[in-house]
C-alpha cells in the first residue's frame, strides 16, 4: 500500500523514481560537470517527492512514514549514497573546495530527506555516508572536517532537538 506504485499507471509518481535513477546515472558519467550543481538536483528531487506525498496525503500522516516508499525506491536511494561516497573521494583528490561544497550539498539533502523519509532506514543510509567519509588514505585531515560538517548540518534537523535540550 505504498504512495509510490512503480507499476501503476501514474506516471506522475513515478517520475520520482525515475529522476532519483537519472540524477545517480549522469553522476556517474559527468561528476566533474555535475558535482557543482548537484544541490540543485537534490533539490529537485525533494521537491519533487514531497509534492507527491501532499498530492497523495502521505505527509500528515506520520504513521504511515514507512510506508511512502517502496522498497525498490530505497534500494535505489542506497545506490545514490554509495555513488555520492566514491564521487565524494575523486573529488577530494581533484579538488578540494568542491569536495567541500559537494559535500555540504549531499548533508543538506540527507538532512531534507528525514523530513519525508523512513526515518530508520534513512540513518542507515546517513551511518554510510558518514563512516565512509574519513577513511585512511589522501587527505585524511580534510575529509574527517567534512565528517563533521556533514554531521552538524544532519543533527541539525527537528529529530535532534530534543535528544539536544537539557533535562
Amino acid at each position: 500500500n505504498c504512495c509510490l506504485d512503480f507499476e501503476g499507471e501514474n506516471t506522475e509518481v513515478s517520475a520520482v523514481f525515475h529522476l532519483l535513477k537519472v540524477i545517480t546515472k549522469v553522476l556517474k558519467e559527468r561528476l566533474e560537470e555535475m558535482a557543482k550543481f548537484i544541490w540543485f538536483f537534490f533539490d529537485c528531487l525533494f521537491k519533487w517527492m514531497a509534492c507527491v506525498l501532499g498530492r497523495t496525503q502521505m505527509l500528515r500522516d506520520e504513521s504511515q512514514r514507512s510506508e511512502r516508499f517502496p522498497q525498490q525506491f530505497y534500494v535505489a536511494f542506497g545506490e545514490l549514497v554509495y555513488l555520492l561516497n566514491q564521487c565524494f573521494r575523486s573529488l577530494c583528490e581533484s579538488d578540494v573546495g568542491l569536495a567541500r561544497d559537494f559535500n555540504r550539498s549531499v548533508a543538506l539533502f540527507l538532512h531534507d530527506c528525514l523530513s519525508l523519509m523512513d526515518r530508520g532506514i534513512l540513518m542507515e543510509f546517513i551511518a554510510v555516508y558518514i563512516s565512509s567519509l574519513a577513511s585512511k588514505g589522501l587527505r585524511y585531515d580534510f575529509q574527517t572536517n567534512c565528517k563533521f560538517d556533514a554531521l552538524d548540518i544532519i543533527c541539525n534537523h527537528e529529530q535532534f532537538v530534543s535528544i539536544n535540550l537539557p533535562s
